[in-house]
Formats: structure tokens, C-alpha cells, sequence
């Protein structure tokens, strides 16, 4: 048996392995799955196969295997191995050009393929893209009523100022949100309610705002709210 016999028979080894572990997981895994993207379009992914990343080589170095690839391989495969879930994947494709017929391929992770927030129906998808769709419509003409540009005069418009936000006085907060003093603790940070009630009003309540850079440095920018009719300047340049 030459090197190339002896390269392919341990890649078909670890090829087995991988598949009897895969099989053991899914053994019945889906042949297609849908995305829904934020316009409202859904996209179908016809899956091909499977495979498991070994966390060695079964590829040779160059264009064919050495003697030192064969070896280090057939050690490789000597050895105890713990499979692991999260190096499973499955290979599809999608057409990315729909005049040519033009394919794109790549792969997922079966844990991603599997997780309960997967689209594996078509109808689901398409049910899924109209809501999406009728949110994206909606939200793009709530943005169109209320567009504003660097030049739009606010308090004739009803609004009231905030201030600048670089200069109001911020604490810090945990993973679960609440102040933290520590700063080993410290995750993020963020203004109090308490501090500044309007503001902290229309962040609790999640309502949309509208942003405008004033240039391109970043050296001024308005956040406002038309439901709240207030609005706050921030700098974020260097």
C-alpha cells in the first residue's frame, strides 16, 4: 500500500468516525432550511451532507500526502477522542443568482440547524417573511414621518431639550442591570431614571428614535423622540 492508499484509508476512518457520531445526534436531520431577512424576503438552503471538524488535520500539507502527514494522522486516530456537538456541521448551498442559477456553498452548525428558532417549512417562512415584511414597511414609513436632517429647528417643532449627553452624570450597572459600585462587576453603564426622569421615561417605555449626524467626524449628533417630543445632543468624535 503506497502513501496515498494509506492517507485515504485513514481519512475514510475518520470520515466514518465522524458520520457514526453524527448519525448518534441526528439521525434524522432535515434536507432544507429557511432564513427570513429583516425586508420581509425569505431565502431557502438545501442542505448536502454533513461533516465533523476534527481538531487535527485530514488534509495532507501539500499537494499530496507524506510520510509525516500519514503518521501523524494514523496518531491522531490511535488515540481516544472525545466527540463534541458543537463541532458538527452540515454542508447546503443557496442559489445566490437567481438569473444564472448560480450556487453558493457553505455549512451550519448542527446545533444552530436544530435549535428551536429554525425555519424547516416553507410555509413557516413565508408566513414568517409576511410579518417581518408588514414591520419593515411600517417601520420604514414611521422613519419617512418623522425624518429629520441637521438643519430641522426642534423647539419650534414642540420638542424639548435634554442637554448634552457627554456631560450628564452616568453610573455603572451589572450583567443584570442593576448599579454596581464594584468594578470588577461593572458591564455596562447608562443613565438613572431617577437622574434624568424624561429621558429615563422614553427608554423604558423602548420607543423609536430618530438619530442625525451632524458630520462626519461624529462631533455632533441629535437622538430625538416625536412621541415624547424631547430631544439630547451627543459628541462622539475623536
Amino acid at each position: 500500500m503506497n502513501l496515498q492508499q494509506k492517507w485515504d484509508a485513514l481519512v475514510s476512518e475518520a470520515s466514518r468516525r465522524g458520520k457514526q457520531y453524527i448519525e448518534s445526534l441526528y439521525p434524522n436531520p432535515p434536507d432544507k432550511f429557511y432564513k427570513v431577512y429583516y425586508t420581509g424576503k425569505h431565502e431557502e438552503f438545501i442542505i448536502t451532507g454533513s461533516h465533523y471538524q476534527f481538531p487535527f488535520p485530514i488534509y495532507p500539507t501539500g499537494k499530496k500526502p507524506t510520510k509525516a502527514d500519514v503518521q501523524k494522522l494514523s496518531d491522531s486516530l490511535s488515540k481516544p477522542m472525545d466527540f463534541l456537538e458543537d463541532m458538527v456541521y452540515f454542508d447546503y448551498y443557496y442559489i445566490w443568482d437567481s438569473k444564472t442559477g448560480q450556487k453558493a456553498t457553505t455549512a451550519i452548525k448542527g446545533a444552530d440547524l436544530h435549535s428551536e428558532g429554525t425555519i424547516l417549512s416553507e410555509e413557516e417562512a413565508r408566513q414568517g417573511a409576511d410579518i417581518v415584511k408588514a414591520k419593515w414597511e411600517e417601520d420604514q414609513a414611521w422613519k419617512a414621518l418623522h425624518k429629520k436632517d441637521a438643519n430641522y429647528d426642534y423647539q419650534s417643532n414642540g420638542y424639548k431639550f435634554l442637554g448634552w449627553q457627554n456631560g450628564w452624570r452616568h453610573v455603572y450597572f451589572d450583567k443584570d442591570g442593576n448599579v454596581a459600585t464594584d468594578e470588577k462587576l461593572r458591564k455596562s453603564f447608562g443613565y438613572l431614571t431617577a437622574d434624568y426622569p424624561e429621558y429615563g421615561k422614553c427608554r423604558d417605555a423602548k420607543h423609536r428614535t430618530i438619530s442625525v449626524q451632524h458630520d462626519n467626524r461624529g462631533s455632533e449628533n441629535t437622538v430625538s423622540c416625536p412621541e415624547c417630543k424631547i430631544y439630547y445632543k451627543y459628541d462622539c468624535s475623536d
